[in-house]
């Protein structure tokens, strides 16, 4: 047991470093204030990342148990846990971007803006990779990869070092939350290249393309009625990105098959029909 769970206890000592190590450095460079002004943010992306811990940990059993017994279901499960994972982000940067004025100065004050708010609206778009990393940090622990998880969380952490040392001294906070974007991705992409050896290439385009139009055309809307009106903004995207997904068609046949069984018994009558 302890030679197949060292690697995890050390990956997660890594993943928390991660973060430690981009505030710690921002500390060293740029001293308290700044520190405060992106903790102020850092705030919200932190709450918002329980959605991809409560999701993870309730998919988990079931792609553990597919990991031993069936790939190619696996990889339908972590498809469409992806897919739904990135149409749930969305919305969530788009409606924090319009209101990162509004929840920095409700949760730390007024002081902390307007740079608070500045970092949010960056940071909160770290959310697109870092909850997909969420979901395949454990698809992989499930396909006992743990030790290429601990290589690639590793890599990471030497990123944000590197990278805060070159950039922060000159571009301050926000090259500190361009890196949490930056490590995120890069995590992503050296997930993808393990577990592609494992369960085959994942057709991204076709599984994220018609939520990620939707996200674009309701960011969009919001961006240009943001110039007249928060509300108008506000109302625009939250009526135009699931008008978006149900015109785009964004999730399959075969994709609400497998949904419609967990959705409660009411919903799922109107859902059939």
């Amino acid at each position: 047991m302890l030679v197949a769970s060292w690697p995890l206890m050390a990956s997660l000592l890594l993943q928390a470093l991660f973060t430690g190590a981009n505030l710690l450095l921002l500390q060293r460079l740029q001293g308290d204030e700044v520190v405060g002004w992106y903790d102020a943010a850092r705030k919200w992306v932190d709450a918002l990342n329980i959605i991809p811990s409560f999701f993870t940990f309730a998919v988990f059993p079931v792609m553990s148990r597919q990991a031993a017994q069936d790939r190619s279901g696996l990889r339908r499960s972590y498809r469409l846990s992806v897919k739904l994972l990135t149409m749930a982000a969305l919305p969530a940067a788009v409606l924090v971007t319009l209101l990162a004025r509004v929840l920095v100065g409700l949760l730390s004050g007024q002081e902390f803006l307007p740079h608070g708010a500045e970092i949010l609206q960056l940071l909160i778009w770290s959310i697109l990779f870092g909850w997909i990393n969420s979901l395949t940090n454990y698809v992989l622990i499930a396909l006992n990869r743990q030790r290429h998880v601990l290589l690639a969380s590793g890599a990471r952490v030497v990123f944000t070092i590197a990278a805060n040392l070159i950039f922060v001294w000159r571009f301050s906070y926000m090259a500190s939350a361009w890196i949490i974007i930056g490590g995120e991705l890069l995590l992503v992409l050296l997930f993808y290249a393990d577990l592609r050896r494992h369960l085959g290439p994942m057709a991204w385009g076709r599984t994220l393309g018609r939520p990620v139009l939707a996200g674009l055309a309701a960011g969009g809307a919001a961006w240009a009625a943001a110039s007249y009106s928060l509300p108008l903004a506000l109302l625009a995207a939250l009526i135009i990105y699931p008008g978006a997904l149900v015109l785009l068609h964004a999730l399959t046949p075969e994709e609400w098959a497998l949904l419609v069984p967990l959705l409660p018994a009411r919903l799922r009558s109107k859902v059939a029909h």
